[in-house]
């Protein structure tokens, strides 16, 4: 299925249809870029799906920044355009690893959209896997320890595993590494704040690459995950509704016997009613516990990428930072503006932690 630039930006807009605010990926170049289109093809392909009713253009801001800024969303002719597109485009055949398979299971072992896996389709129909650089990964600095763990649940560990960990302490960076080094079939799904059942299973089936069907949608969820052996990470689990709640208590019980298995990554503040097992699924084994801890004082120095650093500075920082790898990050790169949108930092400690990253030991 050969996806003109039009089709590949509805796809593209289509999959954030849930998004109230400009995001990156909504913007002119967010768009070229995971469309796979040319930055300067993207406005007149724009201006043709805004007159047929399928995209509508919109302003707002960046992260709270001051600045606005014009991205494009869906419109529900869009979204209906896109599932068209999506479904035909699943049903696609591809070569990989030697094997014919459909775009739909592609996109579940890699735990990318059907798009993405268009895009990495060469003339002759062979599919491309992405590459990640796990070593380049900030967040998986002094992780080896926790990365062995994971590995080991997903051999012969129980149907569930919660990392636990502060704002900035690595759960996605951690989570993502370890996924995608997993060679059994894996989908990936970002939860949003206060997330709903309902929503939340219709987002699962996506990423899942299941189609709609009448009844029970978190037992058909389960079930497939189950019986395909399939590895389903939930990043961002915090404030969620009691039925959600209530189905992931379920979902234990339900995965026991089967080889699929389901990684939640936490907050650490996760409200004690939006736990879903307790002290007993953990002694029997059905449950298993990661809490991340900060880098070392050396881990920190690491990801400063600063051999030279005073060691007083240094200190400094690790006692400020409690080690936090987004903190440490934000540090290297200089970036004082993300660091005070991400951090409860004042504006004092921001310029010590960045004057005291550059301070040197030689003399």
């Amino acid at each position: 299925m050969n996806l003109t630039a039009s089709e590949r930006i509805i796809l593209h807009v289509a999959e954030h249809w849930r998004v109230t605010d400009a995001i990156p990926e909504l913007t002119q170049k967010g768009i070229a870029s995971g469309a796979n289109v040319q930055r300067s093809h993207v406005p007149r392909n724009l201006k043709r799906l805004i007159s047929e009713g399928y995209i509508e253009a919109a302003e707002g801001r960046i992260g709270g920044r001051a600045r606005r800024v014009n991205y494009y969303r869906i419109t529900e002719s869009g979204l209906r355009q896109a599932r068209e597109l999506r479904e035909s485009l699943r049903k696609v055949k591809v070569v990989h690893g030697g094997n014919e398979l459909t775009v739909a299971d592609v996109a579940v072992e890699y735990a990318i959209s059907p798009l993405a896996v268009a895009l990495r389709i060469d003339e002759a129909g062979t599919f491309h896997p992405p590459v990640m650089a796990l070593q380049e990964v900030p967040g998986l600095i002094e992780r080896e320890t926790d990365i062995a763990q994971l590995k080991k649940w997903s051999r012969d560990g129980g149907p569930v595993m919660v990392v636990f960990g502060a704002v900035g302490m690595g759960k996605t960076a951690l989570g993502r590494a370890f996924i995608s080094d997993h060679t059994g079939p894996h989908a990936w799904l970002d939860l949003r704040e206060g997330a709903d059942l309902e929503n939340t299973l219709a987002d699962m089936t996506t990423a899942l690459g299941l189609a709609a069907r009448e009844g029970d949608a978190g037992k058909s969820v389960v079930a497939h995950i189950k019986s395909r052996g399939v590895l389903l990470a939930l990043d961002g689990y915090r404030q969620v509704s009691e039925d959600f709640v209530d189905f992931l208590s379920a979902a234990i019980e339900g995965l026991k016997g089967g080889n699929g298995k389901l990684l939640v990554l936490a907050q650490e503040t996760t409200p004690s009613y939006c736990r879903f097992y307790g002290r007993g699924e953990v002694s029997r084994g059905d449950v298993r516990e990661l809490h991340l801890k900060g880098l070392s004082i050396d881990g920190c120095r690491r990801m400063l990428g600063s051999e030279h650093i005073d060691e007083e500075a240094l200190k400094r920082i690790f006692l400020l930072t409690k080690g936090t790898p987004l903190y440490i990050d934000l540090i290297r790169r200089g970036d004082a503006d993300e660091l005070r949108r991400r951090s409860r930092f004042t504006s004092a400690e921001i310029r010590l932690l960045m004057f005291s990253k550059s301070v040197s030991s030689r003399t």
